[in-house]
């Protein structure tokens, strides 16, 4: 074993024969060939049946080389719902095509920007299709500890401060609104907007806010999600604006006047409603 060269699999053959040659080992059996693949089969049931922390560890992963970090929002993938997904993965479903979560929760939870699978997921995981527990949306905002506090005392307003709630659902919205300010849609846009006018905690727990009012309406409803676009954030955002400033005009004793042009007039106005 020592000499570098000398051990082989066919030097370690003959020795095996030269020693049963002797008699010094015991004959082996052999079955035939038709009972070796079920002795086989047999043998690895035993051992999957033995070993099951060791098969699921594999399971972890070999969905870790996939980057499906399935484990991180299902404690327990051979439960009912680990196994769901996971058989849905073996047919062949794909993130791109958006039929992993329709059929847990009725409808595509990821085709709503920023809300990816792990988002998708964890909801799926933590409350699942039925939402009957909520009966509302802001009671369902309230239970993510995302609905607004108000807090009045002597017609004057306290200090508000959110209850610090530990829900996986809370952190996966939070998380997932942060990644709104990169998106081109109208909730990347109107996270933009609040990232100008608030700090950015007040922002992010309202894009979530946001995110959470979709994902009701959406189970609740049985709807799919509609793109408004940015163009229809930039238009609202610029009725607020004429809104609010046709107000003002008004307290000051003003109208306000849109200018229109007009090729054959150089000067034309018309009264704004």
């Amino acid at each position: 074993k020592q000499i570098s060269g000398r051990k082989s699999d066919v030097l370690d053959c003959q020795w095996i024969r030269q020693l049963l040659s002797y008699r010094f080992l015991r004959e082996a059996i052999q079955p035939g060939e038709a009972v070796c693949p079920l002795r086989s089969y047999v043998r690895q049931a035993r051992q999957l049946a033995e070993d099951p922390a060791r098969v699921v560890l594999q399971m972890q992963m070999a969905l870790t080389e996939m980057n499906v970090r399935l484990d991180s929002v299902i404690s327990d993938i051979t439960g009912a719902m680990g196994q769901r997904f996971l058989r849905a993965i073996v047919d062949g479903e794909r993130q791109g095509d958006g039929r992993v979560l329709h059929g847990t929760m009725g409808v595509d939870l990821t085709s709503i920007p920023t809300i990816g699978v792990g988002t998708a997921l964890t909801i799926a995981s933590e409350i699942g299709p039925d939402f009957s527990a909520f009966p509302s949306a802001p009671r369902f905002r309230s239970w993510l500890g995302l609905a607004p506090v108000t807090r009045i005392s002597g017609g004057k307003p306290l200090p508000r401060r959110s209850p610090k709630v530990v829900n996986k659902v809370d952190q996966s919205l939070r998380m997932a609104a942060m990644t709104a300010r990169r998106s081109q849609k109208f909730i990347g846009a109107g996270h933009r907007g609040r990232l100008a006018r608030k700090d950015t905690p007040a922002a992010i727990t309202a894009t979530a806010l946001e995110l959470a009012c979709l994902i009701y309406t959406l189970v609740t409803r049985g709807e799919e999600y509609v793109e408004r676009g940015i163009e229809a954030y930039e238009q609202r955002r610029v009725d607020r604006f004429v809104s609010n400033l046709g107000r003002q005009a008004k307290k000051l004793g003003y109208r306000l006047v849109r200018v229109v042009d007009d090729p054959d007039t150089e000067n034309s106005a018309e009264a704004m409603v």
